[in-house]
């Protein structure tokens, strides 16, 4: 809100947690909302261009993509109500079975898809085994990936990691700050 306590920013939902989930057709074992979710300007012109924001969801368990899009979206309303945005976003998702219970494929095939919709840019909850199968695909659609998986090995010019660690390099990481530390 702003100091007229009008909105700087209209989203289409006002919240994509329980949004209707479909089978994406043409994509084994991935889902994506029946919904549209649309962040704007709310004075924004109805022909603004839009920028299109892909979300990859490929947790092994549970269904539920829209608990993942709520932060996102409230960080879109924040930078359009700080200036820092001032285009329309579509946020496109998509909730794929990838390892370990699912296929390498299917997360090929669904980050492909995401790229053919015109995704300008992919986020991910982030499984490692999937990231580093993405790779090589990112790298060659130069559409900037980013993920929370575990790994070091998945950076690249294209690939960025917010990563809380993985269980490979966790004792390094670790032992490195002890010896840094003098200990």
């Amino acid at each position: 809100m702003n100091r007229d306590d009008a909105p700087v920013a209209r989203c289409t939902v006002s919240s994509a947690r329980g949004l209707t989930r479909h089978p994406r057709e043409g994509l084994d074992a991935t889902w994506t909302l029946a919904e549209r979710i649309e962040v704007r300007p709310a004075d924004a012109h109805a022909e603004v261009a839009v920028v299109r924001v892909g979300f990859l969801s490929d947790m092994p368990v549970g269904d539920e993509l829209g608990g993942y899009l709520d932060p996102i979206i409230l960080a879109l309303e924040d930078a359009i109500g700080e200036g820092r945005l001032r285009v329309a976003v579509e946020v496109v998702a998509m909730h794929v079975r990838g390892l370990p219970t699912g296929t390498s494929r299917n997360v090929r095939d669904a980050f492909a898809s995401l790229v053919s919709d015109g995704c300008l840019i992919i986020g991910s909850a982030g499984v490692t085994d999937n990231a580093l199968v993405l790779r090589t695909e990112i790298e060659a659609a130069c559409v900037p990936y980013v993920t929370m998986a575990g790994t070091t090995r998945f950076v690249g010019e294209y690939c960025f990691s917010l990563a809380n660690g993985g269980h490979g390099e966790e004792a390094a990481i670790l032992a490195s700050f002890l010896a840094d530390q003098g200990h």
